[in-house]
C-alpha cells in the first residue's frame, strides 16, 4: 500500500498531520519495458556503445555492447535494423531507454 502525507512541525518539535492519502491509494506504476523493431541511429566501437531509435523509444534507446546478442566482434552499423528488449530508465547518459537485449532483424 502505498501512502503519502504532509506535517507541520513547530520549534518544540510537535508535529500536525495536514493530510493523508486515502487508503485505497495505489503505488506508482513501475517502469515500462517491452521489445520493439528500431535503427541504428549511431555506433561507437571505441566506446562500445550507440543509440537505436525507434517509435517505442522516443529521443532513442541506449544500448551497450554486452547487450547485442551477435557472434564475434560485437558492433552495429549505423542504419542496421535491429529488434531491441528495453526498459525505461531515468537517465541513461541522457536517454529515457536502455537496451537490455539487441540482436540482427531478420526480414
Amino acid at each position: 500500500m502505498f501512502r503519502t502525507g504532509l506535517w507541520t512541525i513547530r520549534a518544540d518539535g510537535t508535529a500536525d498531520t495536514l493530510t493523508v492519502a486515502a487508503p485505497e491509494q495505489v503505488s506508482p506504476a513501475a517502469a515500462f519495458d517491452g521489445q520493439t523493431t528500431g535503427v541504428v541511429r549511431m555506433w561507437n566501437d571505441d566506446e562500445g556503445w550507440g543509440v537505436i531509435d525507434s517509435p517505442h523509444t522516443p529521443g532513442g534507446c541506449w544500448a551497450h555492447f554486452s547487450h547485442l546478442a551477435v557472434d564475434g566482434f560485437q558492433t552495429l552499423e549505423p542504419g542496421a535494423t535491429v529488434i531491441v528488449s528495453w526498459k525505461q530508465v531515468t537517465d541513461q547518459d541522457g536517454y529515457r531507454y536502455c537496451a537490455t537485449r539487441v540482436e540482427p532483424h531478420q526480414p
